[in-house]
C-alpha cells in the first residue's frame, strides 16, 4: 500500500478486536478482530463468532467417510492461490466468479457473484432527530453535585506511590465550553431493588444414550471418540440442553421466573427447588430414535444483593475497592434482558451482547427488497444485516441500558449445490471461487438432508462443518487415500469399509459407497465437505447441505470493505431511529419475562449535558499566506487547510535523497519529472530543503506480485543507495499492495536503516489533486526527518513550561489468522513519547510479548519506559520531565486493576533508576471500542454531517460520578455517526494536586488539544495522538516480523541509524 496521506484518518479495521475500528470517520460496522470488547468495541481485536459442535460419522457407517481435508487457507490469489479474500479471479463476465469487478451481470448489477447486483432495500434519505427532546434528569444532576461536593475533596489528597488498586476519586467536574443537551444511545432502567436474585453455574457431562439401537444405516454424524477424549459440548448443542435443563427445573420452580444465556448460567428470581443435583436431562436428536442425556450439575446460588446495588447507585460509596462494581449483578441483568430475543428461532447473538433478526436465504439472489436491515456482500452467499448491542451500564443514581446499532456479516440459507451450479463450479476449473467459498464454508452450520434410492425416509441432521475437503495432507486415518489435488472429488477420495456380501475391507471411493450402498448417483465435480476435523475428517457431499444464516469471521477485500462501510455509515438520526423502532422490538423490551423480574426499560433515549471545546490555536511557520494573516489560527469543524503554509520546524536538509520505482509501467524520464515536482513543492510551499533532483538517478525494481525473492530484490536495490548514504528513498508502487509495502518497510526499517516513503503511481502521475497528495505524503516526510509540522500556542501551563513528557502505549494481538500457528503468534506492545514541548516528535519503541495477554508484566515494559526517559533526557540538555502523562489504549475496565497492579509498578521502577526525586505520573486509558454514542439535539449545536460537533465532551449523565472519565469527541466524523474516545482515569499525581485549577478542565483541554497534533493530518482526529502512534507503532511492528511463527524470533527491531525518529508514520 502506499503511505496514506495526511487528510484524513485511517479507515476501519475489522475487527478483532469484531469490528473495525474506526479512528475518526464515524462507526464502520466491519468486524476487525483485534481482540477486546464486543463486537462493536475497539475492533482491535477478536469478533465474536458462533462455534458447533462435534466431529462427525463413524467410519464407513452412513453417508459422512474418514478422510479428510487438510485446514483451509486465505482466500485466493488470481487464479487458485491462497491469499487475501476475494482477491481472485473476478473479471471477465459478470454472471460468475468473486472478482473485484466482473462485468455487469444477469441483471445489470456489479458481476459479482452469481451476476446478480449486491442489495438491500431502497436507499433512504437520512432521517431526522426528533425536534422535541427530555431535559436532562435533573434528580441525576443533583446527586452528582451533591456526590462531588463531598467526594471532590478527597481527590486532592496524595496518592501512595507504590500500587494504587483505589481509582482516584473525579476531583470535579468539567465547566470549559459552551454548555448542550445530548441525545446519548441510553434506556433508563427501572429495577425493582426489594428482593434478591440468584445466580446458578452449569457444568455437564454426556452419559450413556438411553437406547443401544443399531444406527448403521442412519448416516450418523457421530464419530467414535477415542479413548479419554471428552465429548464435545458447544454452540447449538450447548444451546439445546441448556434450553432442555431450564424446561425441566420450571416442572419443580412453579412461578420462579428463569432466564439463561444458553450457555453455562441459570438467573433466578428464587432459590430453586433440585430434587436432583445433578439433574438427568434427556435431548432429543432429529432423525434418531434414540435420545442423548446429559449430567447437569448446579453450582451455586450465588445471592445477588440488589438492595445493596442500589444503596451504591444512590450514595456512591464503596464498601472496597473493587472495580467495575457489582459484575455479577450486571452479567445477571443483561442475561435476563437478553433472555427473551436469545430464545427466538428467528433471532442470531454474536457474542453475548449483539442481536440480529437474520431471516436471511439466498431465494432473493437480487436483494432484500424492502429491507433496510439486509444488503448482500456475495449475492445469495453473504449479507450484511443491521443489529442491535445492548448492555447494561451503572451510573449516578440509576441503572442504564446501553444501546447501540451494530453490524455483522452472515451466511445466507442456501443449497450449496444451488450456489455451485450459479457459479458453474468444477474442480478443476474453478479453484478461485473454491478458495473463497472454503473460507466462507469455514465453521458453517449446514443442514444435511439425504434419502437413499432404497430408502422411504429422510435422513436429517444440523452439523458444523470445517469447510471444503482442499486436500489429503495431513490426514492420519487408517486405509483414507486422497488424490494430490486441490479440493478433491467423491471420485478422488476413497476410503476402507465393509458392505454386505464382502469377504473383508475393500476400498471404494466415496462415488462408490453411494452407489452401491444407497443407489444414489452423486456429482463427482464438485468437492467434498470436511464435518471432521483437518487429522481426522468425515466427509458428506456438498450436494446434500445446506448452509444455515450465522455469522462469519472473513476478512474482506477491498471492495467489499467499502460496501460494508457505506452500508453501515448512518447519520444519528438513522440510528436513533433504528434503536427506538426494529432494535426494541429485536431486543424485546417489552418482554413478560422483564416484568417477572422487576425490570422496566424506559420508552425514550435519554438527554445528557455536555460541553462543546473550543478549538486550540495552531501555529505554522511565518510565511506564505501567513503573512497577512499571522501566524497563529484555529481551526473550524475540525480541520484546516495547509495549502501556502510552511512546516513550523522543517525536519533535517536532506542532501541525499534516492527515487525507487518497483514495478511501475512508465518511462525513467516521467518518473523523474514527477519526483522532481514533489521535491519542488516540499521546498516552496512547505519550507523544507531536498536538493535537486534524485542524487543517483532512478532505481528500477523489477517484481510481480507474489515473487517469492520480493524482499531479496528490494534490500539489494535499496542497499546501493544506503551504500551511497541516501537519506531518504522516494519509492512509486503501481498498487495497494500489502506483501510489497510490508516488503519495503522491512527493507528500509529494519535491514538496512534508511527512510522510505512510498506513493501510489496513480495519484501521483495523475495533474488532478497531485498537488494534495503531493502535500499529505510531505506531512510524512517531514516527520521523518525530524521536524515538526505544526504546534499548538497557548496550552495548559503544564505543557507550555516543557516539564511534562507525554507517553502511550498499545498491545495489539494476532488477528484475522488462517492457522493454529499464527494464532499463537506473540502479541505486540508499542511505545511513544514526547521529547519537547513542542509535541511534534514521537520516536517509537516496539517489543513483543506473550500471546493474546493484554496487560505488561514484564520488565520490557520497564526498559522501554526508561529509554524514552533517556531520549528525552538527550533532548533536553541533561533535564528529565517533572511529570508524565501517559495514555494507556485499549485497556478493558475488568482489566484496569491489572494495569495498576502489574504496569504501573514496573513504571515506577523505571522511574527509580533514572530519579533522585520521583516524578508525578498521571496514567489515563483511552478506548474506542465501546457503544456509547451522542446525538446533537438542535441545528445551532449540529456539524455538517449531522453529527455533534468536534470538541463535544460529556463528563456526566451516563457516567458514575464516583470515577473520573469522560467522554470527547475531538473530531468532526466525515460519515457516519461519531464515536466518542473514552478516557478513565487510572492514576493521578498531577492535575487534582495544582491548586486553583479545576483538574477536569486541565486533563480535558490537554487531550482535546493533542487530538490536533497528529502530525499526519490537518485536522483532529478521534483519539489523542499518544494513543493512537501506539497503535501505528503496533501495526508497523507486524509488518516488521512478517512470517516468523510463535516464537516471535529473527531480526525485525528498528535498525538503530532510525531507531530514535517518527519511522513508523
Amino acid at each position: 500500500m502506499a503511505d496514506r496521506g495526511g487528510g484524513h484518518e485511517r479507515g476501519k479495521r475489522g475487527g478483532g478486536r469484531g469490528a473495525p475500528r474506526g479512528r475518526g470517520a464515524g462507526d464502520g460496522g466491519a468486524p476487525r478482530g483485534r481482540g477486546r470488547g464486543d463486537g462493536g468495541g475497539r475492533g482491535r481485536g477478536r469478533g465474536d463468532s458462533t462455534a458447533g459442535e462435534g466431529r462427525g460419522g463413524g467410519r464407513g457407517q452412513g453417508p459422512p467417510f474418514r478422510g479428510g481435508g487438510r485446514g483451509r487457507g486465505d482466500y485466493s490469489g488470481e487464479g487458485g492461490g491462497r491469499g487475501g479474500y476475494g482477491e481472485g479471479r473476478g473479471g471477465g463476465r459478470g454472471g460468475r466468479g468473486f472478482g473485484d469487478r466482473g462485468g455487469r451481470g444477469d441483471r445489470g448489477g456489479r458481476g459479482r457473484g452469481f451476476g446478480f447486483a449486491r442489495g438491500g432495500g431502497p436507499i433512504a434519505p437520512p432521517k431526522a432527530l426528533p425536534t422535541t427532546f427530555p431535559e436532562p434528569d435533573k434528580a441525576t444532576n443533583d446527586l452528582e453535585n451533591e456526590l462531588l461536593s463531598v467526594e471532590g475533596k478527597m481527590a486532592s489528597l496524595a496518592v501512595s506511590k507504590e500500587i494504587a488498586v483505589r481509582l482516584p476519586v473525579r476531583p470535579v467536574f468539567g465547566t470549559k465550553g459552551i454548555k448542550v443537551k445530548l441525545w446519548a444511545n441510553y434506556f433508563k432502567l427501572d429495577l425493582n431493588a426489594d428482593r434478591d436474585l440468584y445466580l446458578y453455574h452449569l457444568e455437564y457431562s454426556k452419559i450413556d444414550a438411553e437406547s443401544s439401537a443399531s444406527e448403521s444405516d442412519t448416516g450418523s454424524f457421530k464419530k467414535k471418540r477415542e479413548p479419554g477424549e471428552a465429548p464435545s459440548l458447544k454452540g447449538a448443542k450447548l444451546a439445546q440442553v441448556v434450553e432442555a435443563t431450564v424446561d425441566l427445573v420450571k416442572t419443580f420452580n412453579a412461578g420462579v421466573a428463569l432466564a439463561t444465556e444458553l450457555k453455562s448460567k441459570i438467573v433466578a428470581t428464587e432459590k430453586l427447588n433440585l430434587p436432583n443435583n445433578p439433574m438427568m436431562v434427556p435431548i432429543s436428536i432429529e432423525g434418531r430414535s434414540r435420545r442423548d442425556l446429559y449430567s447437569v450439575s448446579f453450582e451455586g446460588p450465588r445471592v445477588l444483593n440488589l438492595p445493596q446495588v442500589a444503596e451504591y447507585l444512590r450514595t456512591m460509596q464503596e464498601a472496597d475497592a473493587s472495580f467495575p462494581k457489582f459484575e455479577d449483578v450486571v452479567d445477571a441483568l443483561n442475561i435476563v434482558l437478553g433472555h427473551t430475543a436469545r430464545t427466538k428461532r428467528t433471532i442470531s447473538v454474536v457474542g453475548s451482547r449483539r442481536f440480529f433478526e437474520t431471516g436471511l436465504t439466498g431465494n432473493h439472489p437480487g436483494g432484500f427488497e424492502g429491507d433496510e436491515e439486509k444488503s448482500f456482500l456475495v449475492p445469495s452467499v453473504l449479507a450484511i444485516c443491521r443489529g442491535y448491542f445492548q448492555s447494561v451500564r451503572l451510573s449516578t443514581g440509576r441503572l442504564l441500558l446501553n444501546t447501540n446499532v451494530t453490524h455483522g456479516v452472515f451466511r445466507v440459507e442456501v443449497d450449496i449445490k444451488d450456489i455451485f451450479r450459479r457459479l458453474n463450479i468444477n474442480r478443476r476449473n474453478s479453484l478461485g471461487d473454491l478458495n473463497v467459498l472454503a473460507r466462507i464454508f469455514n465453521r458453517a452450520r449446514v443442514e444435511y438432508r439425504f434419502r437413499g434410492a432404497n430408502s422411504d425416509k429422510d435422513l436429517k441432521r444440523q452439523k458444523t462443518i470445517l469447510g471444503l475437503l482442499e486436500s489429503g495432507r495431513g490426514m492420519v486415518v487408517d486405509g483414507l487415500k486422497i488424490e494430490d489435488t486441490p479440493y478433491p472429488g467423491p471420485s478422488q477420495v476413497s476410503f476402507l469399509t465393509q458392505l454386505p456380501g464382502d469377504a473383508a475391507p475393500v476400498h471404494r471411493t466415496v462415488t462408490q459407497y453411494y452407489k452401491e450402498k444407497y443407489n444414489v448417483d452423486i456429482n463427482t465435480d464438485w468437492p467434498l465437505l470436511n464435518v471432521g476435523t483437518p487429522v481426522k475428517p468425515a466427509f458428506v457431499p456438498a450436494e446434500f447441505c445446506r448452509i444455515l444464516p450465522s455469522p462469519v469471521k472473513i476478512k474482506l477485500n477491498e471492495m467489499d470493505s467499502q460496501a460494508m462501510i457505506e452500508f453501515a455509515c448512518r447519520q444519528p438520526g438513522d440510528n436513533y431511529h433504528s434503536i427506538m423502532t426494529r432494535g426494541q422490538d429485536i431486543l424485546q423490551h417489552d418482554a413478560a419475562l422483564l416484568g417477572h423480574f422487576g425490570i422496566k426499560v424506559g420508552k425514550s433515549l435519554l438527554t445528557v449535558h455536555g460541553r462543546e471545546l473550543s478549538a486550540p490555536t495552531l501555529c505554522y511557520k511565518p510565511g506564505g499566506r501567513q503573512a497577512k494573516t499571522g501566524p497563529k489560527f484555529k481551526p473550524s469543524f475540525g480541520a484546516w487547510n495547509m495549502s501556502g503554509l510552511k512546516f513550523a520546524i522543517p525536519g533535517r536538509e536532506i542532501t541525499s535523497w534516492g527515487c525507487v520505482a518497483i514495478g511501475i509501467q512508465a518511462q525513467d524520464e516521467e518518473v523523474i519529472r514527477i519526483a522532481n515536482e514533489f521535491r519542488a513543492q516540499v521546498n516552496n510551499n512547505c519550507g523544507l530543503h531536498m536538493d535537486d533532483t534524485p542524487s543517483h538517478g532512478l532505481t528500477k525494481v523489477f517484481v510481480r506480485p507474489g515473487d517469492p525473492n520480493m524482499q531479496s530484490k528490494i534490500v539489494t536495490a535499496f542497499g546501493r543507495l544506503a551504500k551511497e548514504r541516501v537519506q531518504i528513498l522516494l519509492v512509486f508502487i503501481p498498487r495497494k499492495d500489502t506483501q510489497l509495502y510490508a516488503a519495503i518497510k522491512r527493507a528500509g526499517d529494519v535491514e538496512l536503516g534508511i527512510h522510505t516513503v512510498c506513493m501510489d503511481w496513480k495519484k501521483a502521475s495523475k495533474e488532478k489533486g497531485r498537488a494534495g497528495y503531493f502535500g499529505n505524503v510531505a506531512l510524512k516526510w517531514n516527520l521523518k526527518m525530524g521536524g515538526v509540522n505544526h504546534q499548538l500556542v497557548d496550552t495548559v501551563g503544564l505543557i507550555n513550561e516543557g516539564k511534562t513528557m507525554i507517553v502511550g502505549y498499545d498491545v495489539v494481538h494476532p488477528t484475522n489468522v488462517a492457522t493454529a500457528a499464527e494464532a499463537a503468534a506473540p502479541s505486540v506492545v508499542g511505545m511513544v513519547a514526547s521529547i519537547d514541548k513542542e509535541l511534534g516528535q514521537w520516536p517509537a519503541t516496539a517489543w513483543v510479548h506473550t500471546s493474546r495477554m493484554e496487560v505488561c508484566e514484564d520488565d520490557q515494559l520497564k526498559g522501554a519506559f526508561e529509554s524514552r526517559l533517556n531520549l528525552w533526557k538527550i533532548k533536553n540538555n541533561g533535564r528529565l520531565p517533572e511529570n508524565i502523562i501517559i495514555y494507556r489504549d485499549g485497556v478493558s475496565e475488568g482489566q484496569f486493576a491489572l494495569v495498576l497492579e502489574k504496569e504501573v509498578p514496573r513504571i515506577r521502577a523505571a522511574c527509580r533508576t533514572m530519579y533522585k526525586k520521583p516524578p508525578h505520573l498521571a496514567l489515563i486509558v483511552s478506548v474506542k471500542r465501546h457503544h456509547t454514542r451522542f446525538y446533537p439535539t438542535s441545528p445551532e449545536h449540529t456539524s455538517r454531517t449531522g453529527n455533534i460537533r468536534p470538541g463535544t465532551v460529556v463528563d456526566r449523565g451516563v457516567t458514575q460520578a464516583r470515577y473520573w472519565d469522560f467522554f470527547l469527541t475531538a473530531h468532526d466524523a466525515i460519515k457516519g455517526t461519531a464515536r466518542p474516545a473514552h478516557y478513565t482515569v487510572l492514576l493521578d499525581e498531577i492535575f487534582a494536586i495544582r491548586e486553583g485549577r479545576n483538574a477536569a478542565d486541565d486533563l480535558e483541554t490537554i487531550t482535546h488539544d493533542l487530538c490536533y497534533m497528529f502530525g499526519r493530518a490537518t485536522r483532529a482526529v478521534s483519539i489523542c495522538p499518544p494513543a493512537y502512534y501506539a497503535d501505528i507503532v503496533c501495526e508497523r511492528a507486524r509488518v516488521h516480523r512478517g512470517p516468523l511463527g510463535p516464537s516471535g524470533k529473527g531480526r525485525w527491531q528498528v535498525h538503530e541509524n532510525i531507531r530514535n525518529s517518527m519511522y513508523y508514520v
